[in-house]
């Protein structure tokens, strides 16, 4: 867990939220902003495919999972921006390791729970973007 939290959220978010978000948010607006943010961060985890070891290099850039994996980066991205929204990077990185966090000690890894996680989260973050639009 402490490899997740070190390797994920506290060496990204200060880039992804605490910088780049922001600055996209007011040039085009919240929406736009999530996801030219959503697909940059989408691509910068395509790496992950081909580092032995990894989750992704595991479930393969040609596969369901990757499928699903890559899709949950969106709502992910909404959750992460509007927790720094409400409470800076500290609530970013809380929201981005708990995901982060649910993969590895829930074993997300199949299609079928890869899928049914991104669907979560895309209700979820739907849902919370309905609440607080703005």
């Amino acid at each position: 867990m402490l490899l997740t939290l070190i390797t994920g959220p506290l060496p990204e978010e200060p880039g992804w939220r605490g910088t780049a978000y922001p600055r996209l948010r007011s040039r085009m607006g919240r929406a736009p902003a999530l996801l030219v943010l959503s697909t940059i961060w989408a691509i910068w985890h395509l790496p992950l495919f081909f580092i032995p070891g990894t989750l992704q290099h595991g479930w393969g850039l040609d596969s369901w999972s990757g499928v699903f994996f890559l899709l949950a980066i969106y709502p992910i991205t909404a959750l992460t921006c509007f927790a720094y929204e409400r409470a800076g990077f500290a609530g970013a990185a809380a929201v981005h390791f708990g995901v982060n966090g649910a993969i590895v000690l829930l074993g997300i890894s199949g299609p079928p729970a890869l899928g049914m996680s991104a669907a979560v989260l895309a209700v979820v973050a739907a849902f919370v973007l309905m609440v607080r639009p703005s």
